[in-house]
């Protein structure tokens, strides 16, 4: 909800920016901290700028983009739209351009034009599978010769009265259902998943995902070799920079909102397996992403003592 996300900034931090600046520079003087580092929250930016200490952001979007496109969605259909959150926007285009440095992780949002700190194009930083594909379809008893699709939809509005259905899956597939717990399935070919399994060990045992574009779902699929049949969703900004970040390695396939209710799935299903483990992802540097983000992080330090 776009109006609510507005709101909710707004209420919980623009309208209380002072106080908790005020207490941020605080800390951070009387802790004696020497970096900021933030992942997309955007205020701890200027508390580092206000305390006189560098920043760092280590991400592949900023919410003044994300508020700005929501304001820009809102006005579209309420011309009536509160002004309110213009000056809201304007902060977090302030908060935004006062990071230092901005490590820039792929499928990123644009920053804003005022922005002056040094960019670092980064590598892909995502979770690796801890399991194989065989400890996998043993644990879950799926013959390894069988076809395994994920169904995940995390931030994703379902329909109320949706249920899966059986026949959305061709012969000899099954399919791993996230966050299901003890949710009744449509077969045996339904297996539900707590909320804490460890996703990457599932999505590499497997030979599609059916979900959003998400940074962490979109990189995990592009580690693991697994193509992510994705539904649009409306009005998240971010979303075509991660459509065209998936589709740039060609393993990404759209699938429409209605089709995915109604269960139309086979058809996506069929190309995903031709895609498997069919690109090139070396220049991503994901192996060592960790290591490298570290040491970036190590180099700024060191400019700064």
């Amino acid at each position: 909800n776009v109006l609510s996300s507005l709101e909710e900034y707004y209420n919980n931090i623009h309208i209380n920016r002072d106080s908790l600046l005020e207490n941020e520079v605080f800390y951070l003087k009387s802790n004696n901290i020497d970096l900021v580092i933030i992942d997309a929250t955007l205020l701890p930016l200027t508390a580092a700028s206000l305390a006189g200490i560098p920043s760092v952001i280590v991400s592949n979007f900023t919410w003044d983009f994300t508020y700005e496109q929501f304001y820009l969605i809102e006005k579209s259909r309420n011309e009536n739209i509160n002004d309110k959150y213009q000056l809201m926007i304007k902060k977090c285009i302030e908060d935004s351009c006062n990071a230092s440095y901005y490590i820039r992780l792929p499928g990123e949002t644009p920053l804003p034009n005022g922005f002056l700190g040094k960019i670092i194009d980064g590598p892909m930083i995502c979770r690796h599978a801890k399991s194989n594909k065989e400890e996998i379809r043993q644990l879950y008893n799926i013959p390894i010769d069988s076809y395994i699709v994920v169904l995940g939809f995390g931030g994703f509005k379902m329909s109320s009265d949706w249920v899966i259905n059986d026949n959305s899956l061709p012969d000899n597939w099954y399919c791993f259902v996230l966050a299901a717990d003890n949710d009744p399935m449509p077969s045996n070919r339904f297996i539900p998943l707590s909320r804490d399994v460890y996703v990457p060990d599932i999505i590499n045992a497997s030979d599609a995902v059916i979900g959003k574009l998400g940074y962490g779902t979109v990189s995990e699929c592009l580690l693991h070799g697994t193509p992510l049949i994705y539904v649009p969703r409306a009005d998240w900004p971010e979303e075509p920079y991660l459509e065209m970040f998936i589709l740039k390695y060609n393993a990404g396939i759209k699938l429409s909102v209605n089709d995915f209710f109604k269960g139309n799935w086979s058809d996506s299903l069929t190309i995903a397996l031709n895609k498997r483990n069919s690109w090139d992802i070396s220049d991503l540097r994901p192996n060592h992403a960790f290591d490298e983000i570290t040491n970036t992080l190590i180099d700024i330090i060191k400019r700064i003592i």
